[in-house]
Parts: C-alpha cells; sequence; structure tokens
C-alpha cells in the first residue's frame, strides 16, 4: 500500500482538507493563466515605452509584439482547457 497516495475519507457531515487532483489541476492552470496575463500586460507597458521613445529600434517593438501575440494565444489555449475541465 502507497501511504503518500491515501487520504482519510471524510465521515459523513464533515469536508475533507484534501483537494480532488481536479481541483488541483484548475488551480494550477489559474494560477499559470494569472502569470501569463501579468506577463502580457508587462509586455504591453514594454511595448508603450517603447512606440513613446522614436529611438527605440523597430525589431525590438517588432519582437516584443510577438511575444505578446505568442502570450495571448497562449492565455486563450489555457482559458479554453480550464472551461472544458470545468465541464467534465
Amino acid at each position: 500500500m502507497n501511504l503518500a497516495m491515501t487520504y482519510p475519507v471524510p465521515l459523513p457531515g464533515e469536508v475533507s482538507l484534501y483537494r480532488s487532483t481536479e481541483d488541483k489541476n484548475n488551480m494550477t492552470i489559474q494560477a499559470h493563466l494569472a502569470e501569463l496575463e501579468r506577463r502580457h500586460h508587462a509586455l504591453e507597458d514594454q511595448i508603450s515605452s517603447a512606440l513613446a521613445h522614436s529611438s527605440s529600434e523597430d525589431l525590438k517593438i517588432v519582437e516584443l509584439k510577438r511575444q505578446k501575440l505568442q502570450l495571448k494565444d497562449e492565455i486563450e489555449r489555457l482559458r479554453h482547457v480550464s472551461i472544458e475541465n470545468q465541464k467534465a
């Protein structure tokens, strides 16, 4: 018997102190989404700052916009996964 994988079963009327695997996965997705959104906003700030300075290189701005778009795509993918997990 693997004791690391066994959890006490709550008695009727008691609340389990352990989260289900599904709850843990959803929390992990939500934490990852929050981090991606934070990075997305940081890139928005960098792009705005670069556009405000005429000395900024166009290639740098293009690269920042590409990274921002990749983050947006990943955010949307994870949101879709999160919604699908909630339906299941």
